[in-house]
């Protein structure tokens, strides 16, 4: 039986937000609360807007010190609106989650 994890490739700190974050957020669904629910949507929604930024794979030959030559894969980061919008709606939903969570401690005492 195969893993589904291993074909994920978890290879960079946004996709690693994001297989995170995703279910963290479907739990805090279930659950109903609205802090933690905004928190883990806010950190869904930054990885997704990094996830834009990174959408072009480039491979270059570099030289390495044996004489041979090396395929090296790099993702550089790309700005677009997509990945602008989408990242400034997840930084606000995640300060929004934590204002709520604040204000309701200081409610609570």
């Amino acid at each position: 039986m195969d893993n589904p994890l291993e074909k994920l490739q978890v290879t960079t700190w946004y996709k690693a937000l994001a297989a995170v974050s995703a279910p963290a957020f479907l739990i805090t669904l279930l659950g109903r609360s609205g802090s933690l629910m905004s928190i883990f949507g806010g950190l869904f929604l930054v990885a997704l807007g990094e996830w834009r930024f990174h959408t072009v794979i480039a491979f270059s030959l570099r030289q390495v010190v044996g004489g041979g030559i090396a395929k090296v894969k790099d993702v550089p980061r790309k700005m677009n609106v997509d990945g602008v919008l989408i990242l400034g709606a997840g930084v606000l939903a995640v300060l929004f989650g934590i204002g709520r969570a604040y204000s309701l401690q200081s409610l609570w005492g």
